[in-house]
């Protein structure tokens, strides 16, 4: 996740960020997350047994709080993984009825496999 340092105000005067509320994001985020697998997977026992687990841990936020570098360089290495689709369009090979169909090469065994991904 990449923050500002801060954001403008109705008045249009700069506001420093002064810190970040990483257990807010942390509760929303996986909230956000175990609530779709569920809906994704209603009768599942196992799944649920799963996210009952994943509610009494945190994860998912690895907070270094170090500043990026604003040179060129980084800004375009940042703004290259901004710019790009979570998956490239030539491997999605079906979409309907809220299902996502794509294929993906394992990197383990090299294999090309298909996978199905239901849409929030």
């Amino acid at each position: 996740m990449i923050l500002p340092l801060g954001g403008f105000k109705k008045n249009l005067a700069w506001k420093k960020l002064e810190f970040y509320p990483a257990k807010f994001f942390n509760k929303s985020w996986r909230y956000l997350v175990l609530r779709s697998i569920t809906k994704a997977y209603p009768k599942c026992k196992k799944t649920k047994k799963v996210i009952s687990l994943c509610y009494k841990k945190d994860f998912f936020i690895n907070l270094k709080g170090e500043l990026l570098k604003t040179d060129p360089k980084s800004l375009k290495y940042i703004g290259h993984y901004l710019m790009r689709p979570a998956i490239a369009e030539y491997r999605i090979t079906k979409f309907e009825n809220n299902e996502i169909t794509f294929w993906y090469i394992d990197i383990i065994t090299k294999e090309k496999n298909i996978s199905n991904s239901f849409i929030i």
